[in-house]
C-alpha cells in the first residue's frame, strides 16, 4: 500500500523511521538524504526555520512538467493511473494561466500528490488531493485550480489574518473559476456529457450564494468562524462563494488589465511578507474612479446585497431603483427604435429617472448590469421587459437567476377507457420553487382529451413564496384536476420552519382545504371508494432529526363546509433507524377515526389507498387503481402481508420492523391490531433513497415485497408480492 508522509518542524531536529523504500522531497536541510532503495531512521534537521517535509515511498509513480522556473511533480498512486493521470497536464495549463496572468509560482518547486478520499492538504509547495478524475464531469479540473489558487493566494509567506480569510480564500476561487471559463469559453460547463445542460463553475457559486442570501444564512466576511451559528451552512458561501463573487465585481468595475496587474502586485507584495488585506483593499480604491471605500467596508462588516429593479418605463423616462444596501456601480444598457444608450449608475441614489432623447424613439428594452456580476440575487427585475423562454422538455436548462422559464411536452397515451388519449403540459417557475430554494409563480397547467370516451382532463398547480426568512419558509399552493373519477382541489399553505442547510431538526406544516368530489366508478373499484362531495381540512405536520421522522395529521370533515360527511381524523407516524448491532428500522402507527368517513378515507391495513402524491408529480392524473393490488405505497398500517385484501377500520394500530436497514436485501415483520389481531413476515429488495442516502432519485425508493407469513386463517402462507413505492 502506497503512504505518504507530510510533517512540520521548528527549530528542533525531526527523526522519522521509513521501513521500506521512499522517495523523499523536502524544502529544509536534511542531515542525511533519503535516496530510493534506502532503509531505516533518518534525521531532518531545520534550525531556526518554520517548514515541512514530505516523503513517500516509491510505489508512487512520478511525473514531472516544467512551467517557467517551476517544476511540478505529479505523485499517483499505483492503479489509479486513471483517475489521477491527468492530473500533470491539469496542473501545468493551471500554473501556465496563472503565470500570465498574476506572476510567476513563488516556488521552484510544486508537488502534487494522489492522496485519500477522506483527507487533503493544501501546504507551500504541497497539494494532496482527495479526489480523483471521473469520466462525467471537470469537477476534478476545477479542484486542482482551486487547490493551486491557493498556493498563490492563501498559503504563507504573508500568511492573511483570520478577519482577511475571505480574500485568500476569494482569490482562489475567482482564479479557479476565471481559468474554466478562460479554457472552455463561456458555458464552461463542469459536465462533460452534452445530454444535460452546461453547469459552470460560476454558476454552482453563485446557486451557494443565492441559497445563503435567500434564506439569510448570511454573516458578514470578517465574522470569527467560532461565531458561526451553524459553520456548514455558512462557511463555504461566506468566504468561497460570495467573496469570489464580490471580486468579479471589482474586476468588472475596475476592468480586467487593470485588475490583474493589481493582483500580480499584490501577490509579489506577500509572497515578500508586505502585503496584507488592507493593501489589496488600497490598490483597487486607488485605481477606480469610484470610491471603492464603502462599498468593501459594507461588504465586510454587513451582510447587504444588491437589489436592482427597473420599476416603470413611461414615454421617454426610465424609473429605476436601487433596493439593496451594497451600493455597487453597474451599468444600464437602453435600447430604442432607432439607438441604444449606455448608463452608469453610481448607486449613490436609491432611485433614479433616466430620460432619453424623445427623438430616440420608443424604449425598447432595458438592461441593469446585462453581464450579472453583481451580488444581486435575483436578475428577474432587472430587465425590461422581463425575459422569459419558452423550450421543449428535452431542451430543459438549469435553472435561471433572470429568466422565467416554461417546458412544454406533448402528451399521447391509449387505454381502454379513453382510447387515444392527447394534450399538452406546460411548467413555469422563476428560478425553482422547493424547500430552502425560492423560487416564484411556479405552475402546472395541461390538459388531454381522451378521443374514444369525449372526455377532457384538465389539470393546474401553482405555489409560490409568501414568507421567505430564516428559519421561516410558507408557500401558498393550489391545485386542480380532474381523474376518471371526479373533481379534486386543493388550496392552502405549506410552511417550513427550521435554518435549512444545517443541524438542526426542519418542520414541515401543510394546512390545505380539500375538495374530492367522485361522481363515477368509471375506472375505480367500488371496494375502496364512496361516491359523493368530501370538503375537509387537512394538516399535516413532519418533524424529521437524523434517523427519526414524525408526522401527525388531523383531518376535519362537517356537512358545514359542504362535506357530505362528518369525521375527524387523526393519525400518528413515527419512524426511527436503531442500532443494536445491526441497523433495524422501526415504524409505530396510530389512527383513529371519530364520526362517519368515506371508504377511501378509512384507515387501510396495508398501505396508502392510491398513489395520489406520485400521480400529482406525474402531471396530476389521480391514480385509476387501488395499490392493494400489485403496488404497494408507505401508509396507514403498512402491513405488507394483507396486500390485495382491501382491509380498513376507524382503529389501527401497527409496528413495523425490518432490518438489516439500509441494505438492498432486508426481512420484515408487522404487527397490528384494526377490530382483529395481524401479524406477518417477509422479505423486500429495496433500491434507491433507502438503501443509498446519496442516490440522486429525490427520496424516491422502489422495492419488491415478498410476504411469506400472514395471520390470516386458511392461507397463511399465501404469496402476496407487490411492487413498492415510497418517497
Amino acid at each position: 500500500m502506497s503512504f505518504f508522509f507530510c510533517f512540520f518542524i521548528a527549530q528542533w531536529s525531526q527523526c522519522v523511521s521509513f521501513d521500506m523504500d521512499a522517495h523523499s522531497y523536502d524544502s529544509t536541510v536534511m542531515e542525511e538524504p533519503l535516496f530510493p532503495g534506502s532503509r531505516g531512521r533518518v534525521r531532518y534537521v531545520a534550525e531556526n526555520v518554520s517548514d515541512s517535509v514530505w516523503a513517500c515511498d516509491s510505489t508512487f509513480i512520478l511525473s514531472e512538467h516544467n512551467v517557467e522556473r517551476t517544476v511540478i511533480r505529479v505523485f499517483t498512486k499505483r492503479g489509479n493511473e486513471k483517475g489521477f493521470g491527468n492530473a500533470g497536464t491539469y496542473a501545468k495549463d493551471v500554473l501556465e494561466c496563472y503565470c500570465k496572468w498574476f506572476g510567476g509560482y513563488f516556488f521552484d518547486h510544486l508537488n502534487i500528490v494522489d492522496g485519500h478520499p477522506l483527507g487533503g492538504a493544501n501546504i507551500p509547495q504541497l497539494i494532496i488531493m482527495n479526489s480523483s478524475e471521473d469520466p462525467f464531469t471537470r469537477l476534478f479540473e476545477a479542484a486542482i485550480a482551486g487547490a493551486i489558487g491557493e498556493q498563490y493566494f492563501n498559503m504563507p509567506p504573508g500568511a492573511e489574518s483570520v478577519e482577511g480569510s475571505w480574500l485568500g480564500e476569494g482569490l482562489a476561487t475567482y482564479a479557479a473559476i476565471r481559468y474554466m471559463e478562460d479554457k472552455y469559453g463561456a458555458e464552461n460547463s463542469l459536465i462533460k456529457t452534452s445530454l444535460l445542460p452546461a453547469l459552470s463553475l460560476r454558476y454552482f457559486h453563485r446557486f451557494h450564494y443565492y441559497v445563503a442570501q435567500t434564506n439569510q444564512l448570511e454573516i458578514p466576511v470578517t465574522m470569527a468562524v467560532l461565531d458561526l451559528e451553524d459553520i456548514s451552512a455558512s462557511y463555504f458561501p461566506r468566504t468561497a462563494s460570495k467573496s469570489a463573487l464580490f471580486l468579479f465585481t471589482i474586476k468588472n468595475i475596475l476592468g480586467r488589465d487593470v485588475f490583474d496587474r493589481i493582483l500580480g502586485r499584490y501577490y509579489k507584495m506577500r509572497a515578500s511578507n508586505n502585503a496584507d488585506v488592507s493593501d489589496f483593499m488600497a490598490m483597487c480604491d486607488e485605481a477606480s474612479d469610484y470610491d471603492l471605500g464603502p462599498v468593501f467596508d459594507t461588504f465586510l462588516n454587513t451582510a447587504a446585497f444588491c437589489d436592482w429593479s427597473v420599476n416603470r418605463i413611461a414615454m421617454n423616462t426610465i424609473e429605476v431603483e436601487n433596493r439593496g444596501d451594497l451600493d455597487i456601480p453597474v451599468r444600464m444598457y437602453v435600447r430604442t427604435r432607432s439607438d441604444a444608450f449606455m448608463f452608469l449608475l453610481d448607486a449613490k441614489k436609491k432611485e433614479y429617472q433616466i430620460k432619453i432623447p424623445f427623438d430616440a424613439g420608443e424604449v425598447i428594452s432595458v438592461a441593469i448590469d446585462s453581464s450579472e456580476y453583481t451580488l444581486d440575487p435575483d436578475y428577474w427585475n432587472n430587465y425590461c421587459p422581463r425575459k422569459v423562454s419558452i423550450k421543449p422538455v428535452f431542451d430543459f436548462d438549469w435553472p435561471s437567476f433572470s429568466t422565467y422559464q416554461i417546458l412544454w411536452l406533448p402528451y399521447l397515451w391509449y387505454d381502454r377507457y379513453d382510447g387515444f388519449k392527447a394534450g399538452l403540459y406546460l411548467f413555469g417557475d422563476k428560478f425553482a420553487d422547493f424547500d430552502f430554494v425560492k423560487g416564484g409563480y411556479q405552475f402546472t397547467l395541461g390538459y388531454v382529451r381522451g378521443f374514444g370516451s369525449g372526455r377532457d382532463y384538465p389539470n393546474f398547480t401553482y405555489q409560490t413564496p409568501v414568507l421567505f426568512r430564516e428559519g421561516v419558509r410558507v408557500r401558498v399552493r393550489f391545485s386542480g384536476f380532474r381523474s376518471r373519477g371526479g373533481d379534486n382541489i386543493k388550496l392552502g399553505l405549506i410552511s417550513n420552519l427550521g435554518r435549512p442547510l444545517s443541524g438542526k431538526p426542519p418542520v414541515e406544516i401543510s394546512n390545505m382545504l380539500n375538495y374530492a368530489g367522485l361522481f363515477t366508478y368509471s375506472g375505480l373499484d367500488s371496494i375502496d371508494w364512496d361516491l359523493g362531495k368530501n370538503l375537509y381540512i387537512d394538516n399535516n405536520l413532519r418533524y424529521r432529526y437524523e434517523d427519526m421522522d414524525i408526522r401527525v395529521r388531523l383531518s376535519i370533515a362537517h356537512r358545514v363546509l359542504g362535506s357530505e360527511w362528518e369525521y375527524f381524523k387523526t393519525t400518528f407516524d413515527v419512524n426511527r433507524v436503531f442500532e443494536f448491532g445491526i441497523p433495524i428500522r422501526a415504524r409505530l402507527f396510530i389512527g383513529k377515526i371519530f364520526g362517519t368517513a368515506p371508504v377511501h378515507e378509512r384507515l387501510f391495513l396495508s398501505g396508502c389507498l392510491r398513489t395520489t402524491w406520485l400521480a400529482e408529480t406525474l402531471f396530476g392524473q389521480s391514480g385509476p387503481y387501488s395499490p392493494q393490488e400489485r403496488v404497494h405505497v408507505p401508509g396507514d398500517g403498512n402491513m405488507r402481508g394483507y396486500q390485495m385484501m382491501h382491509i380498513k377500520s376507524d382503529q389501527m394500530y401497527a409496528l413495523n420492523l425490518e432490518f438489516p436497514a439500509r441494505s438492498l436485501l432486508r426481512v420484515f415483520t408487522d404487527i397490528g391490531y384494526y377490530d382483529h389481531f395481524a401479524f406477518d413476515i417477509g422479505v423486500r429488495l429495496v433500491i434507491g433513497t433507502e438503501t443509498f442516502l446519496a442516490a440522486p432519485t429525490n427520496g424516491l425508493s422502489v422495492s419488491l415485497n415478498l410476504p411469506l407469513y400472514s395471520y390470516i386463517e386458511g392461507e397463511p402462507w399465501k404469496l402476496r408480492w407487490s411492487l413498492g413505492l415510497s418517497i
